[in-house]
Formats: structure tokens, C-alpha cells, sequence
């Protein structure tokens, strides 16, 4: 049998990410999503079959093995990342009287992007920054590891 419910969520534990100092209430979901600006190969045939390359750089947030390339100069892609993307549920989230599974609230889509400041980050971040000789930028609600430090990331 379906059943259609409407309401305000409520949920009463915090939820945070290890590398933000923010605590976020009444969330069912804190999602950190890591990209890289990475170098991506496209391929072109023309009319006659042959093939060629071209290159260009873009954020993914897929790992791209550049290993493989044709060009030998654009396999600059990193091998491994220092963050990963993670998604942090809610363990009880409430909508009226019911109790709503983390099977069903894991997929909830809807999402806001929280501007986060300097003073916001973590030790732990700081840390793994130092560790991987990477540059700390936080512009436009976006954090940027960075080993070739630009004051405004592409």
C-alpha cells in the first residue's frame, strides 16, 4: 500500500564533517564532495576513421587515470587524493509522528551549499595540507587544496 506523508523533518543529532568545524542541526544529510581539477583526454574520428586527441582541463569528481593517455605530457593527473567524498546520514530523522529509515533518508536529493569561512576548518584539514605540501585557498563557498597555489582557482 502507498502512503503520501507531508511535513517538516526533524531531526535531533548533529551531524559534522572531521575537516569542518561546523556542526549542522535538524540535517538529514552533510555530503562532502571532493573534485579535481584534472586533465581529461577526448577522443575524435574523422570521416576516414583515423583517430586524434585533444586535451582539456575540467573539475571531476572522478578519479581520471591519465596513465592511459595517447600525449605522454598530459598524464599529470593525481594518482591518489588527500580527501575523498563522504556522506554523513542522520540516524533518526522524524517527520510527524513516524520515523523515517536511513534506507529512505539516504536518498533524499534536495541540498543547500553552506558558505564556509576560514575559521570554520579544521586542525585535521590544516593538517593533511601540511602533510601533502598543498596550498589551503577557501573562495566562493569552496575549499581548494592546491599544489600549484593560485589566489583564484580555474
Amino acid at each position: 500500500e502507498l502512503v503520501f506523508v507531508s511535513g517538516k523533518s526533524r531531526v535531533e543529532e548533529l551531524l559534522q564533517d572531521e575537516y569542518v568545524e561546523v556542526e549542522f542541526k535538524n540535517v538529514v544529510t552533510l555530503k562532502r564532495q571532493v573534485e579535481a581539477y584534472q586533465v581529461k583526454q577526448l577522443e575524435h574520428k574523422d570521416d576516414e576513421g583515423r583517430i586524434s586527441y585533444s586535451y582539456e582541463r575540467a573539475w571531476s569528481a572522478l578519479k581520471l587515470n591519465s596513465d592511459a593517455y595517447n600525449d605522454a605530457s598530459q598524464k599529470l593527473n593525481p594518482k591518489a587524493w588527500p580527501l575523498e567524498s563522504v556522506s554523513h546520514h542522520s540516524e533518526l530523522v522524524r517527520l510527524n509522528q513516524f520515523a523515517l529509515s536511513p534506507a529512505f533518508t539516504c536518498q533524499l536529493s534536495r541540498h543547500s551549499v553552506h558558505d564556509l569561512q576560514e575559521g570554520q576548518l579544521s586542525p585535521a584539514l590544516l593538517q593533511l595540507a601540511k602533510k601533502h605540501s598543498m596550498a589551503l585557498i577557501v573562495h566562493e563557498k569552496h575549499v581548494y587544496l592546491s599544489q600549484n597555489y593560485s589566489s583564484q582557482p580555474e
